[in-house]
């Protein structure tokens, strides 16, 4: 499996170019212009070892696991009101490891990551 440093998603470019620039992503990628085809790129087909979402918005809950690799762990540290919907098969066939915590301090924050 090939091993790549940070990679970081948005819709928008100004908080992607900031994560690069202030945070050292190596990756920074558009979900609206075809993430998965831009993270198998990057991986070398082998998509993502961990994805850590903190956006509590649900469409990218829901798409997160899309981009995980086999045996992945999909990270959750906020909160989405409502019901979210995954594809049992596509969790379970990847293996999938769910950590979910709801960053209640600095600590926690840290614990998770």
């Amino acid at each position: 499996m090939r091993r790549v440093g940070i990679c970081g998603t948005e819709v928008n470019d100004e908080p992607l170019n900031y994560i690069k620039n202030e945070f050292g992503v190596a990756h920074a990628i558009n979900v609206m212009c075809q993430p998965k085809e831009k993270i198998a790129k990057i991986t070398g087909g082998d998509m993502a070892t961990a994805v850590f979402d903190a956006t509590g918005n649900r469409k990218a809950l829901e798409s997160g696991i899309g981009y995980m690799s086999h045996g992945g762990k999909y990270i959750l540290v906020d909160l989405s009101i409502g019901e979210l919907t995954y594809s049992h098969p596509q969790i379970h066939a990847k293996g999938t490891t769910v950590l979910c915590s709801r960053n209640a301090t600095m600590e926690i924050f840290q614990l998770v990551i």
